[in-house]
C-alpha cells in the first residue's frame, strides 16, 4: 500500500484534521509517521521542542501524503531530505551507502538531520532560558559550536547508528574521549549497545511502550510521553555540556593566574565550583585543586585523580589526616589558618576548610610531601 492509498483515518493528533489546519497558533505544523514510534523521530521532534517551542501534543502522526504536503516540518516521514523546506527523512537512502554520512561513517537518520539544522538554535534557546541570565558569556559562538558538536557526537550519532543498523566501534582519541570508527576497524571495540553510549535510550523508550499484557494505552500516548522525557534529557545534556565548555575557560584563567609558589606546589585555585577533572588531568603537573563548595559555604582541597571519577591519585592527602575533624584536624595539618579545618576523608582524596586561606594552607602542607616526586601516568576516561 502506498502513502496515497492509505485510509483517511490515518491521523493521530489532539485536534481533528480540519480543526488542525484551521488553527493558527503561530507555531510550525509538524508531523511524523504513524505506527510504531522510534527514538530517531522522538529525538528529532525533541530538538524542535527545544529549538522552536513546539508542543509535543500538537505533533501529528500520519503517513498520508495529502496531509503531509500541508505540513511545515516532516520528521522521519515523506521520503525527502530538504532542510530548506522542512523535510527531514532518510528512508529514501540505502542504509550506510547513500545520503548524508558523518566523517565518522555514521549515517544520518532523522534525529541527526533535524539536529544538524536546528541543534544550535536549540542550544541557544535552552541556555538563554536557563543559564544566560547569570552567565551571558555561555552564549559565545565558540561554546555553542562546541556543544553542538559534542552533543551530536555522544547523543545523536549513536541514535542514528541504531536506526540505520550501523554497528559502532570506538576507541579513544588523543584527549581520551570516545571516537567512532568504521565497523570492523581493528582498533575499536563494539559499543553500539554499551553502557556509556546513547543507544541505551532505546531501551528506556522501549519501556515506555506497553507490553502485550497491557490494554488501554495508545501508541500516540507513548510517543508524546517519550518526547517529553527525551527533550528534558536533551535539555539537561545541553546545560551540562555548556557548563563544561565554560568551565574549561575558567580553569585556563586559573592556571594562568598562579604564582610561583602555587606552580611549584602543584596547586590550582579555582574561583568557583566548576567541573575541572577532565581539563586538569589533561593538563598534568597538578597535585591539588582548591575550590569553593557547590553552595559556597566552605572550601575544598581535592587531590587530582589518576582518572575521571577515581579516588586514586598521584598525591593523596596525608594518611594521618584521614577521618579527623575540627580541632583535631587543625592540629594535625599544621595549618597557618587555625580554627577552620572541617574534615578529611580517610581515603585521602578530599578535605574541607571553612575559608579559602585555610584550604590553600592545607594544600601546601600536603604538597610538601611530594617535592620532586614523579607523576604517574594519568588516564582520561571516555565517560562524559
Amino acid at each position: 500500500m502506498t502513502e496515497t492509498d492509505e485510509p483517511r483515518e490515518d491521523w493521530e493528533g489532539e485536534l481533528g484534521e480540519e480543526e488542525f489546519f484551521q488553527n493558527n497558533d503561530g507555531f510550525p505544523k509538524v508531523a511524523t509517521h504513524s505506527g510504531s514510534c522510534h527514538l530517531d523521530e522522538v529525538v528529532g521532534v525533541g530538538t524542535l521542542v527545544l529549538a522552536l517551542g513546539i508542543n509535543p501534543e500538537a505533533v501529528i502522526r500520519t503517513r498520508r501524503s495529502d496531509a503531509l504536503s500541508k505540513m511545515d516540518i516532516l520528521v522521519d516521514v515523506g521520503s525527502v531530505y530538504d532542510p530548506d523546506s522542512g523535510r527531514f527523512d532518510h528512508h529514501q537512502w540505502k542504509s550506510g551507502t547513500e545520503g548524508k554520512i558523518r566523517q565518522s561513517g555514521i549515517p544520518y537518520a532523522s534525529a541527526g538531520l533535524v539536529w544538524d539544522r536546528y541543534g544550535k538554535i536549540a542550544i541557544a534557546r535552552v541556555l538563554s532560558q536557563k543559564i544566560a541570565v547569570t552567565h551571558p558569556e555561555i552564549l559565545a559562538p565558540k561554546i555553542i559550536e562546541e556543544v553542538a558538536r559534542e552533543f551530536d557526537r555522544f547523543f545523536v550519532a549513536p541514535v542514528d547508528a541504531v536506526d540505520t543498523n550501523y554497528k559502532m566501534t570506538a576507541s579513544k582519541d588523543e584527549e581520551g574521549k570516545m571516537k567512532w570508527l568504521k565497523p570492523g576497524d581493528p582498533d575499536g571495540v563494539d559499543v553500539t549497545w554499551g553502557p556509556t553510549t546513547s543507544p541505551t535510550l532505546n531501551r528506556i523508550m522501549a519501556r515506555y511502550s506497553f507490553s502485550w499484557l497491557e490494554r488501554g494505552l495508545s501508541i500516540r500516548t507513548i510517543f508524546v510521553r517519550s518526547v517529553y522525557v527525551v527533550s528534558e534529557m536533551m535539555q539537561r545534556e545541553i546545560i551540562h555540556l555548556a557548563s563544561e565548555a565554560l568551565a574549561s575557560r575558567v580553569i585556563a584563567d586559573a592556571l594562568e593566574a598562579r604564582d610561583a609558589s602555587m606552580i611549584s606546589s602543584g596547586i590550582v585555585l579555582l574561583p568557583a565550583f566548576v567541573p575541572w577533572q577532565r581539563a586538569i588531568i589533561k593538563k598534568g603537573g597538578v597535585r591539588f585543586v582548591v575550590f569553593p563548595s557547590k553552595g559556597g559555604h566552605y572550601w575544598l582541597v581535592k587531590s587530582v585523580p589518576l582518572s575521571l571519577g577515581s579516588w586514586e591519585s598521584n598525591s593523596p592527602l596525608p594518611k594521618e589526616w584521614g577521618g579527623l575533624r575540627g580541632a583535631k584536624l587543625d592540629a594535625a595539618t599544621g595549618s597557618d589558618v587555625k580554627n577552620g579545618a572541617m574534615f578529611a576523608r580517610g581515603e585521602g582524596f578530599i578535605a574541607g576548610h571553612r575559608n579559602m586561606k585555610g584550604a590553600i594552607s592545607m594544600a601546601k602542607e600536603a604538597a610538601k610531601r611530594f617535592q620532586n616526586a614523579p607523576f604517574q601516568k594519568t588516564d582520561i576516561e571516555a565517560n562524559v
